[in-house]
């Protein structure tokens, strides 16, 4: 791919923000008829995962830092079997759309944390309370429900609302305060009356659970962030004895995520699966074999 694509990618109002240039189709399809396929992702988290499992031989990777209705124009755009867009599902119920493909449930971090060799290794080299390796996996996912709920509604709603920092400012005492949520919620959206839709918000939280709607409608940076925050406390509790433990931020717990997550693992996924399939199918080289 020239440099001038890659720098493209990169850059805020790029030409992607206008999907009739036509230096962007000309610039696309130049690498696929240099012979490449193309995978476009949602940033650079999603890029940083999959170089490692990719062909760079027969596929570029391509990072939209707009987000995955960029993807999906993308996709729609160019009609050709070598490029492809992968991207989280969130709370989309649907099939996936032709030459789409979904991280398995929510989103790449969810399914990052659904393996257990990726979660072993967090848990190792970060944890250092009392709870047993599942029973705090399954914590995190509880404790995140209810704000859970909230994002699925807002997504199926369209209601827009604006979460950011909110899980930090409403952990209280070692876990997520729900009124306290709420409070921190409404004063970032005044104008969406959240009390009037608690009672929505009430009765879905009343439903049991069972692991797979966890893994479905949990966010992964809620997930990755509220780990980082229990993972903190117990280590804050350590350095009133000893200044030597330092901190951990929800970037680098999820940097580690990746890293731990490898192609044996990936083998497992749904992802990698539907993938393969397409692969075949078109007689395309897209991952590392060996």
């Amino acid at each position: 791919m020239s440099k001038t694509l890659d720098n493209t990618f990169s850059l805020k109002n790029s030409i992607y923000d206008n999907l009739e240039n036509s230096d962007f189709e000309n610039e696309i399809y130049l690498t696929l008829n240099s012979g490449l396929s193309v995978i476009v992702v949602e940033g650079i988290t999603d890029y940083k995962f999959w170089r490692k499992f990719i062909d760079k031989d027969n596929v570029e990777i391509l990072k939209i830092y707009t987000g995955k209705s960029k993807v999906a124009k993308i996709i729609e755009k160019i009609k050709n079997e070598k490029i492809l867009g992968i991207q989280d599902r969130d709370y989309y119920e649907g099939e996936e759309p032709d030459r789409i493909f979904f991280y398995d449930y929510n989103c790449l971090e969810i399914m990052l944390i659904d393996s257990e060799k990726v979660f072993n290794s967090l848990y190792d080299e970060y944890y250092l309370g009392n709870k047993k390796r599942e029973d705090l996996k399954m914590d995190i996912f509880e404790q995140l429900k209810y704000i859970s709920i909230i994002r699925k509604h807002s997504y199926k709603r369209n209601w827009e609302l604006k979460l950011k920092n909110v899980i930090s400012d409403c952990y209280v005492k070692n876990c997520i305060n729900i009124d306290k949520l709420i409070d921190e919620i409404d004063k970032r959206n005044k104008e969406k009356n959240i009390n009037e839709k608690k009672h929505i918000f009430d009765n879905d939280f009343s439903k049991i659970w069972d692991k797979t709607q966890y893994l479905t409608l949990t966010r992964g940076h809620d997930y990755i962030k509220l780990l980082s925050m229990v993972c903190n406390k117990d280590r804050k509790n350590l350095n009133a004895q000893s200044n030597k433990l330092r901190t951990n931020s929800a970037n680098e717990i999820e940097s580690a995520a990746r890293t731990s997550f490898d192609l044996n693992e990936l083998k497992k996924t749904k992802i990698f699966s539907s993938l393969s399939e397409y692969e075949e199918n078109y007689n395309l080289t897209i991952f590392i074999r060996g």
